[in-house]
This record gives C-alpha cells, sequence and structure tokens, in this order.
C-alpha cells in the first residue's frame, strides 16, 4: 500500500517537474517568435487515450470478422438449401411433361443453374478471403 502511494507521489512529481519543464520552454518559445511547444502530458495523455481506443477497436473489429464470417456462411448454406429444394420441386414438376418441353427446360436449367453456381463458388471464394 506505501509503496504505491509513494508511486503516486512519484508520477504527481514528476508530473509536475514536467508541466514546469514545459511552461519555461513554452515562454522561451513564444518569446522568440516560434510559437507555443506542444504540452507534453497533454501529448501523453492523448497517446494513452488513444492506445486504449486502440485496444477497444481490435476488439470491435474482431467481433465485426466473426459475425461477417457467420452470416456468409449462413446465406451460402441456405442459397444451398434452395438450389438443392429448387432443383428437387423441378425434378418433381417435370416428371409430366413431354419429351420436347423437357430438353428445352433443361437448357435452361444448366444456364441457370451454371450461373448460380458460379455466383456461389465466388461469395465461397469471397468468404475465404481469395479473389479470382
Amino acid at each position: 500500500m506505501e509503496a504505491l502511494s509513494n508511486a503516486e507521489s512519484d508520477i504527481s512529481f514528476a508530473a509536475r517537474r514536467l508541466e514546469n519543464a514545459f511552461k519555461e520552454k513554452n515562454d522561451e518559445s513564444i518569446q522568440r517568435g516560434d510559437g507555443p511547444v506542444p504540452n507534453p502530458v497533454k501529448i501523453i495523455r492523448r497517446l494513452t487515450a488513444l492506445e486504449l481506443a486502440m485496444g477497444q477497436l481490435r476488439k470491435d473489429c474482431e467481433t465485426i470478422s466473426k459475425k461477417r464470417t457467420n452470416i456468409v456462411k449462413s446465406v451460402l448454406s441456405k442459397q444451398h438449401n434452395n438450389v438443392e429444394n429448387i432443383e428437387q420441386l423441378l425434378h418433381d414438376t417435370s416428371m409430366g411433361t413431354s419429351d420436347r418441353h423437357a430438353g428445352r427446360q433443361n437448357t435452361i436449367d444448366e444456364r441457370n443453374w451454371g450461373e448460380l453456381t458460379s455466383e456461389i463458388k465466388m461469395q465461397s471464394l469471397l468468404l475465404n478471403g481469395e479473389t479470382k
């Protein structure tokens, strides 16, 4: 307990000495016409505040990144399920169609599914941090 109060006393003493030295240098600088000198105590306080803010920003970025990854995975999973459900629905509905109509439908389906497959692959690559 005594060591803590001694440390606080030492810090206060050092801060007062720094303030006094700053005042002297600031006065000299103003007299020479160089303008004011930045206050070192204020700079130290600002740096400390920035360090604390950086730590919080780092945590926030990690949280956002994890949430983003989970959301993208969820969307991809739902898209995949939708594709499977639509394929099943198309299969069920095409059972009673004529061969001519089924052939035309398959051509359309292949093109659409190709585009959808390409889009899902691109989203998966983006999720993993890869680009083409």
